[in-house]
This record gives C-alpha cells, structure tokens and sequence, in this order.
C-alpha cells in the first residue's frame, strides 16, 4: 500500500499529494521498522477556489495570519522551544508556562499597556544595555581621571 501511494499522483481516500517518501531517523527511539512516513501537500479543488470571493479570501488569510503570528510569538517572545529538561511532566510545566507568559502579553496589548508582544523584550533589552553603558562610562571615567 505504501510504495502504491507513493506511485499515485494523489491519495486515493483524500486529496492530500505524495510528494516523497522520508526516511527513518537515526535517532528514532521507537521501532519504525513497519511504518512508513511522507511529507504530504494539501491540493485544493480547482472548483471551489473558484467559489471563495475575496471578503471569504480576506477572512481565511487574516485567520492564517494569526495563527501563523501566534505561532512566532510563542517561540520568540514566551521561549516554548527553549526547554533543557527531558521530564514529561517538567516539559508539560514549562509548556503551559510560556502558554500562560503568552495569554498574560495578550492581556496587556489588549489593554493598551503594551503595543505589541515584543515591547517588554526591547525595553528590557534597552535597560540592561542602558545600565551596562553607564556602569562602564562611570567606571572608566572614575579610572581615567585618577
């Protein structure tokens, strides 16, 4: 069944294409011996592109935006790939502490105390560099003029 899909333009139960085959990992900490994997491409119906007007496009591509921003936040801002544990219950905290960093962001631009997610990053950045030059301007002045 596998290498018949592969052979297929298209899945025979879906609309989803083959586009290769991928290997098994290295690294699989399971046997995958008796599974085969592909990397599938989503092929919409010619005739119902057709349909979706442009207020239905707008809607369906504002939604993606948002997801797809949500998704950049999370990792950037809130840190969920950034975990050095390899506990499932430690993974599951650290998740739903940066879910819960990310609904708390989502609450202050909501209520305009901050503009956008990644204000509180800058400034914090800006304010350490801030207290970094001054220390060593204050320091290397003190130096100079003894």
């Amino acid at each position: 069944m596998a290498k018949e899909c592969i052979d297929q333009k298209y899945h025979p139960l879906t609309r989803y294409r083959t586009i290769r085959e991928i290997s098994k990992p290295s690294t699989a900490q399971c046997n995958l011996e008796h599974y085969t994997l592909f990397l599938l491409s989503y092929l919409p119906d010619e005739e119902s592109l057709q349909k979706i007007t442009r207020s239905e496009f707008v809607a369906i591509h504002d939604t993606h935006w948002g997801i797809e921003s949500f998704h950049r936040a999370i990792k950037q801002v809130c840190g969920i790939c950034r975990f050095m544990v390899r506990d499932s219950q430690a993974i599951k905290t650290h998740i739903f502490c940066s879910l819960q960093a990310f609904v708390r962001l989502e609450k202050m631009r909501s209520e305009n105390i901050i503009s956008h997610w990644y204000e509180l990053q800058r400034n914090l950045f800006t304010l350490v560099l801030r207290d970094y030059i001054v220390e060593n301007l204050t320091n290397n002045c003190v130096a100079y003029y003894t």
